[in-house]
């Protein structure tokens, strides 16, 4: 297999960044096709249930904190092509889970939470080391905005013809839809050379560095990010659908407009983020996105949402764009070591999401009146991590 050095990569246009990034973005169509939808599904299955939706999250959550190191460990044996790959295959196993729910709910969520694990612990090391390795580290915020330009344009309709689809054919054939999808992502994956790196790290000493003084700040930032994440993705979905009376075609029709707020700014920031200070730009990103959480909570009307919905993503590019710029550049610093630091950041983050989960769980059974609280977390941890993060990365 062959093992690459950032200073054999050429730039932007290099065939390897190319196929990772068509695979990653073929698969975005599957993900926009059902982002918010995919959770308000298991809510209505699950006797609209918010703690057993959360439940579900959090044993994930948990399952996939120690699952990264043992994905990592066979990365090292099978290379991060062959990751990738299999990590794919399982993402696509947990779509097509969903299909289960009308013959068997327990299975169904069995095969939910193995194939999630197994896929998260395979891919995202995988994709963060090559997006690291294959990216220009002179040009890397301005190619982070351009990729997130594409997913904007992926992504605008979808929402709106996903909900469409609901109505009128029902969930299932959404879920078809993603399944075949993933089919296809993999075909640019073959194309791609493979990389070895060796994951030197055993499981306590994964945990150790990451509570040690000397990665302790970068704990936080990932804590940040992934218990923000959590909300974004799992909370939020819940809240909106309940705030706007279970009515899924406004869902899509919303969220469809929102998302072409996003397309020209993503580009922007990322080219001010490759010659400006990332550190600034991050901290004023974590308090204006923050802002957005409060006013979501804030809503009482559909056209209030709409606002601070369409608000909060025209500012998110000023935090994501320089916050994920300076993440690959942290990790393309490492060397050997790239894969450690990457795996670290990813068991931080689902150390945040499993925190979030209890603490929202706790929430909706005690204060079951006010589950939108929740959005204060988010709206904490936007800002911290602008406070947290800094241009240096840890040695």
């Amino acid at each position: 297999m062959k093992k690459f050095k950032l200073s054999t990569i050429k730039p932007w246009c290099n065939k390897n960044l190319s196929m990772l990034l068509s695979c990653y973005q073929i698969q975005a169509i599957a993900d926009s096709m059902l982002s918010i939808f995919s959770v308000i599904f298991l809510y209505k299955k699950l006797d609209l249930s918010l703690v057993y939706v959360l439940a579900i999250f959090l044993i994930d959550s948990i399952l996939c904190t120690f699952g990264f190191v043992f994905g990592a460990k066979i990365l090292s044996k099978i290379g991060i092509k062959k990751s990738i790959i299999i990590g794919s295959l399982f993402f696509m196993i947990n779509y097509a889970s969903f299909l289960l729910f009308d013959f068997n709910t327990t299975i169904a969520i069995i095969i939910y939470l193995v194939s999630s694990l197994i896929g998260r612990s395979f891919y995202w090391t995988g994709y963060h080391v090559n997006f690291s390795l294959f990216t220009d580290k002179e040009k890397r915020g301005s190619q982070i905005g351009r990729s997130k330009n594409i997913l904007a344009i992926i992504g605008v309709l979808l929402p709106f013809a996903s909900s469409m689809i609901i109505d009128k054919l029902g969930f299932n054939i959404l879920f078809v839809f993603a399944v075949l999808i993933y089919i296809i992502s993999l075909i640019p994956l073959l194309k791609m050379d493979d990389v070895k790196q060796d994951y030197s790290f055993g499981f306590f000493e994964t945990f150790k560095n990451i509570f040690s003084k000397k990665y302790i700040r970068n704990f936080f930032i990932g804590f940040s990010e992934g218990g923000e994440a959590l909300i974004k993705v799992v909370v939020w979905p819940m809240i909106m659908f309940l705030f706007m009376n279970n009515d899924i075609s406004s869902i899509g029709i919303l969220m469809s407009l929102v998302l072409l707020t996003t397309l020209l700014l993503n580009f922007f920031i990322g080219k001010i983020s490759d010659t400006k200070n990332k550190s600034s730009i991050i901290k004023l990103g974590g308090f204006i996105y923050g802002f957005g959480w409060i006013g979501k909570m804030l809503s009482l009307t559909n056209v209030q949402l709409f606002i601070f919905l369409a608000y909060q993503n025209m500012v998110e590019p000023i935090l994501r764009v320089p916050y994920e710029s300076r993440f690959y550049e942290s990790i393309g610093n490492k060397g050997d070591m790239i894969d450690e630091h990457t795996v670290m950041r990813e068991v931080s983050n689902f150390i945040g999401r499993t925190f979030v989960l209890i603490v929202v769980i706790l929430i909706v059974m005690y204060l079951p009146n006010n589950f939108n609280l929740s959005l204060i977390i988010a709206a904490v941890l936007s800002i911290l991590m602008g406070l947290l993060t800094r241009n240096s990365s840890v040695k």
